[in-house]
């Protein structure tokens, strides 16, 4: 049985995509299946789910330490998941903030 880790992805894009078109992004295990992802987001937040798209990202190379010697970052795995219009995820709600208006 697979370690289930999903963390949410919190930018500016995906905020807008989880508002405007009802898509939330999580990175997941890499060795998640969108089956095991779908299971796992369901019992999670208590949703149905639509649709899962998978985007694999590769780790880069960078140079570290005092030698500049090469180093792989980790690679990664990115879900977006698809829910019903009526359902949402709470953890990506945003409250607008009122300003006051200059005169």
């Amino acid at each position: 049985m697979l370690k289930r880790h999903i963390r949410p992805v919190f930018s500016e894009k995906t905020l807008s995509l989880a508002q405007g078109k009802n898509q939330y992004t999580f990175l997941v295990n890499s060795k998640d299946t969108k089956y095991t992802i779908k299971d796992a987001v369901e019992k999670a937040f208590g949703v149905q789910v639509l649709d899962v798209q998978i985007v694999n990202i590769m780790g880069q190379v960078v140079r570290r330490g005092k030698k500049r010697l090469l180093a792989k970052k980790a690679d990664l795995k990115k879900a977006v998941v698809k829910l019903p219009e009526k359902e949402k995820i709470d953890l990506f709600e945003t409250e607008e903030k009122k300003g006051k208006k200059k005169k």
